[in-house]
């Protein structure tokens, strides 16, 4: 009896839930290659009707999302289809594949939250302004999605994400030239006369992502690119990017006045007491990633998610998907998460996460 509680216990770890989901999917795949049997063929019949109850669908609605042509799924389902059945079957398990339901999903497109709603604010005011601006805070707040976000808004802009391996002036150059489409195999002399040739007056929105990463003479680079073009700058990093900033004696105070808005995620949320993401903004999330999560639960992911150093919302994503493992594809409660989080982050880091949690609650009280 105590064996089987402990293999009770035991599959409902996220270890095992995911290798449980990872076995019925590949259950459920057919064969890569070859004509399909009688059996394979009603099998995929059998699921496309589950699927079709589990999210109300008809079949009509089904030839859309496969893309095919009108009817055809009917006609495939009552077994009537005129062409290769074969063919349907496989475009139909593909898309069965991709609606698996109680497993949730990564947004795949911008959500609107309080913080990134003012990121928002603040780029739309450079542009106005033909200004450099900043924008900063720590990992996990949305800042890179929020900038690709404005990339599909704004007509002709540029987003350049560096990675620690771009910090060289020569570097720096090369990827604005080959973003904007021009030869980025010149001198850096060539290549920067280039670029203040293809932008000047031009106004074209610049992203600039990760500028943290960059060096003092690659932050020149960028500072004359702006005042030889007027083009509107944005730059974006973590606090590090303050300091460059900030550093009268490094730039003579020639960056710093060139700078028209910094919004500083951080700051302004120990300032305000406010968090950094309301229970709404939790539950907008949840929904676009196709997860259900009860009142308290979003308002614990809320509270987890303005802890500040504890990961912003990208951590709280992964949150939320483990947390749904757990659930199966019922609604979300703080029982899930408090299970999915100890087993994230073990004993010793879920104890830290409390802990941190805490202090951050009192520092906002305070």
């Amino acid at each position: 009896m105590s064996r089987d509680r402990n293999n009770t216990r035991d599959d409902k770890t996220l270890v095992n839930q995911a290798a449980k989901e990872s076995r019925a999917m590949e259950a459920r795949m057919l064969p890569s290659s070859g004509e399909l049997s009688q059996e394979q063929l009603d099998f995929v019949r059998q699921r496309v009707n589950e699927r079709c109850d589990e999210q109300s669908l008809n079949y009509e609605q089904v030839d859309k999302k496969v893309g095919v042509a009108r009817k055809a799924v009917r006609r495939f389902m009552e077994d009537r289809y005129e062409h290769n059945d074969t063919i349907i079957a496989r475009k139909l398990d593909r898309w069965l594949r991709g609606s698996e339901g109680g497993v949730g999903e990564m947004p795949g497109q911008y959500v609107s939250t309080d913080v990134a709603e003012k990121m928002i604010g603040v780029i739309k005011q450079i542009v106005r302004r033909k200004s450099m601006g900043a924008i900063v805070g720590p990992s996990g707040t949305s800042k890179t999605t929020v900038l690709k976000a404005m990339v599909a808004m704004i007509p002709n802009s540029a987003h350049i994400e560096f990675t620690r391996t771009d910090g060289s002036q020569s570097t720096v150059l090369r990827r604005l030239s080959a973003e904007l489409g021009l030869n980025d195999r010149y001198t850096s002399y060539r290549m920067m006369q280039n670029l203040v040739k293809s932008l000047k007056d031009s106004d074209r929105l610049i992203l600039l992502d990760e500028v943290h990463y960059l060096s003092k003479k690659a932050m020149n680079i960028i500072r004359d690119i702006h005042k030889q073009t007027g083009c509107p700058i944005v730059l974006v990093g973590t606090q590090d990017l303050l300091e460059t900033i900030d550093d009268f004696d490094q730039f003579h105070g020639q960056m710093k006045s060139l700078v028209s808005m910094t919004y500083n995620i951080t700051a302004e949320c120990m300032a305000t007491g406010e968090p950094l993401y309301s229970v709404d903004d939790i539950k907008n999330y949840a929904t676009a990633m196709k997860i259900k999560i009860d009142l308290s639960g979003a308002a614990f992911v809320a509270d987890l998610a303005s802890t500040l150093g504890w990961g912003g919302l990208r951590s709280a994503a992964y949150l939320m998907l483990n947390a749904n493992m757990l659930a199966r594809d019922k609604t979300v409660t703080v029982k899930h998460l408090n299970s999915a989080l100890r087993e994230m982050e073990g004993y010793d880091g879920f104890q830290r996460t409390k802990q941190k949690q805490t202090q951050s609650r009192k520092a906002a009280v305070a």
